[in-house]
């Protein structure tokens, strides 16, 4: 199945960027014909609408997605031919940036950075947009820059969205050249759209890009294809900037901005600028035009009221992520590089919603689901990864088996398929001489150097996974999670041999020389518990005679995720 995610915004991208490493750590969206649990034969693009070309988010996307690649290479081979993983999702890693100042290919137009230059472009822009020019926007709104977002102004964004939506019908345009509709014309295919309802870009994107994709799709027999989107209600609140906008009657002129050059032009928030963007950062907040979080759930309610009336209809599922109690961030930034907050839990339950929605799971009695952020012993802003949603993956089209999709079992499957791959197959052994891991000893037999390949790419592949993991749930590197998960999944993927051997006894069968293979003990993550055995791991193999590191990592993390405890 081919899946979009459509980021809009930094809060948009974040999300993306949280989708991209939930999938890396082996989050299903199938179930495949022989009954592997997986999310491998599906594929995504990421399109990111955002005029804020350069953001911290971007970049921390595009590393996310460097190393996913890497991970897929890792895993990709039959001896020295590539194959393709199978281990999980194809990424087009190239991100289709869409940048909403760039609806046409004229050289002067590129330039453009401000709503008026925008809608004045050209003679006949500039005859027929200034009567409404001067009905509905100030001076301050047509003449500020917005190459890093709308500033929690989505009535300044939408239309700039409105004109750049439209050019993405013509394949020659900036944006159309790299959507490329009509290569998805007799392909069944599915939208998520996702951005914030508190800020600017995604307040205003969400609408525009949702209607243009439904209208796109409506009336054409030959597009089969699902919307959907994920609401960003307020998750985390910046602290205010350096200072406060003018009031209303307070003129911002050149000796005001050099007065205020002069006292914050070395704090942080102005760090890596220019003198010359220290003063355009300066006006824009003397102006007003940042986000105010004093104002996020005011705007966020008004939004949600628009989207009952107006923009709900435009969709087949929507979804919304938000906290009570937001996390307050540390850095004030205004958009670019400086703008890269870390991971946050609510960013994980919307790329939950993304990939429930590329799954078709079905949403059961009722259309909406509620996730608990506040329980005894909780505290109110950070959840457990038994809080977080349930899905359902199916065979094709719906028919056979049906597994059900709890997150924290996932995250367990993946740690102690961490441990089994790295700790618990005889590496260091000759092949030949390798017993009770038989699936792997027919793979190499004699072939030694095939067997010392393979250990190097799966160390690599497995490293990047705890990667992945730390990079979502660690409380040093993401917020809203309680610690104890994370210990716990940091136990399972310790290299410390004090705890390889404390995993590797409760992995011991319970009989040495039985026939049973059952484990001694269980392994935990807080609800979740998977009971195997070293010697029933040793037999968990691919059916087919040839195959991927990839397949073989799957076929065992499937096994350990439906495994049925003794």
């Amino acid at each position: 199945m081919q899946n979009i995610f459509v980021a809009i915004g930094g809060s948009g991208t974040k999300v993306a960027e949280a989708l991209v490493r939930l999938l890396a750590i082996g989050f299903p969206t199938r179930v495949s014909d022989d009954g592997i649990v997986t999310s491998a034969g599906d594929t995504l693009q990421i399109w990111r609408v955002d005029p804020d070309r350069g953001s911290g988010a971007a970049e921390s996307l595009k590393d996310a997605l460097r190393d996913y690649k890497d991970l897929q290479d890792n895993l990709g081979y039959i001896k020295d031919t590539f194959a393709g993983s199978q281990w999980a999702m194809e990424i087009d890693t190239d991100v289709r940036h869409l940048d909403p100042l760039l609806s046409t290919n004229d050289t002067a137009r590129k330039e453009a950075k401000t709503l008026r230059q925008i809608l004045d472009f050209g003679a006949r822009g500039k005859n027929t947009t200034k009567p409404f020019l001067d009905v509905f926007y100030e001076e301050k709104e047509l003449n500020v820059n917005i190459d890093r977002g709308f500033y929690q102004k989505p009535f300044i964004g939408a239309a700039v969205m409105a004109i750049y939506a439209k050019t993405l019908e013509d394949e020659n345009s900036p944006g159309g050249s790299k959507c490329k509709l009509t290569s998805l014309n007799n392909r069944p295919a599915r939208f998520f759209l996702c951005g914030s309802l508190h800020g600017g870009t995604g307040a205003c994107g969400i609408p525009i890009m949702g209607k243009f994709l439904n209208d796109a799709r409506s009336g054409h027999s030959d597009r089969p294809w699902k919307l959907s989107a994920c609401l960003l209600a307020p998750y985390s609140i910046p602290p205010e900037p350096p200072f406060n906008a003018l009031e209303e009657e307070q003129e911002v002129t050149p000796e005001k901005v050099e007065e205020f050059l002069k006292r914050y032009g070395n704090d942080e928030a102005f760090s890596e600028l220019s003198n010359e963007e220290k003063r355009e950062l300066i006006k824009q907040i003397l102006l007003g035009f940042y986000a105010d979080p004093k104002e996020m759930v005011a705007r966020a309610r008004q939004s949600l009221l628009y989207y009952k009336d107006h923009v709900s209809m435009h969709f087949d599922q929507l979804y919304l992520s938000g906290k009570r109690e937001p996390d307050k961030l540390e850095k004030w930034s205004n958009g670019g590089k400086k703008q890269n907050n870390p991971l946050n839990s609510a960013e994980v339950v919307a790329a939950l919603a993304a990939i429930r929605f590329f799954s078709d799971s079905p949403l059961g009695e009722r259309d909406s689901y509620l996730i608990p952020t506040s329980a005894k012993g909780m505290e109110p802003d950070k959840i457990r990864l038994h809080n977080l949603p349930i899905y359902t993956v199916t065979g094709k089209d719906g028919n056979g088996i049906s597994v059900a999709v709890d997150p924290e079992r996932v995250f367990l499957s993946t740690g102690i398929l961490y441990h089994l791959v790295r700790h618990q197959i005889p590496w260091s052994i000759e092949a030949k001489r390798w017993s009770g891991i038989e699936g792997l000893h027919k793979r190499y037999g004699v072939n030694d150097a095939e067997k010392e390949g393979d250990h190097s790419h799966y160390e690599e592949a497995t490293k990047l996974m705890s990667k992945f993991i730390s990079s979502l749930i660690d409380p040093q590197l993401a917020k809203g999670w309680k610690d104890e998960d994370e210990k716990k999944v940091k136990y399972l993927l310790s290299d410390d041999l004090s705890n390889i051997n404390e995993i590797t006894e409760r992995l011991s069968k319970r009989y040495k020389f039985s026939r049973d293979k059952e484990a001694k003990e269980p392994l935990l993550l807080g609800e979740s518990s998977i009971k195997v055995s070293a010697a029933e791991f040793g037999e968990w193999i691919p059916k087919e005679e040839k195959f991927t590191r990839g397949d073989y990592l799957r076929v065992a993390w499937s096994n350990l995720f439906t495994k049925k405890d003794q």
